[in-house]
């Protein structure tokens, strides 16, 4: 089973801003290597690259979101989206001892008592709803 990002108009404004910065950049990195009057013309150049390259990917990330999984249900194992950088996390079901609703969170309490919060503003109030329903035959949610 996966749980889409809900379709959010603000991703799309967050990836607008994001290509605004990197046009901002290169508008920086073309003036920097007109001034030759400075001894480190290659400092602003290079800072330029690489936030051109991290506001691209952040820009790829925000219009892509909502094809990407939130969370994902297979076989026997839980994975929850951390982000364009960080690795899903990766939960067994026979991990799990219990879950609560907590304001927007669905918060799921493991064997060895850490807890793993899921956004579910993030998700839609159908997947919500299916994800709480697929978690419901294996724990109980409070």
């Amino acid at each position: 089973m996966e749980f889409k990002y809900k379709d959010h108009p603000l991703w799309k404004v967050a990836g607008g801003i994001w290509m605004f910065v990197l046009l901002a950049d290169l508008g920086v990195m073309y003036f920097s290597f007109g001034d030759s009057a400075t001894n480190f013309t290659w400092i602003l150049p290079l800072f330029s690259i690489v936030t051109m390259i991290l506001c691209l990917m952040a820009a790829f990330f925000s219009f892509r979101v909502q094809q990407t999984d939130y969370v994902r249900i297979k076989n026997e194992t839980i994975f929850i989206h951390k982000g364009p950088i960080r690795p899903r996390q990766k939960i067994k079901l026979v991990d799990l001892k219990e879950s609560r609703i907590i304001g927007e969170q669905l918060v799921l309490i493991l064997r060895n008592e850490n807890e793993v919060a899921i956004n579910l503003r993030q998700l839609s109030i159908i997947n919500s709803e299916r994800l709480q329903q697929a978690l419901k035959e294996c724990i109980v949610i409070r």
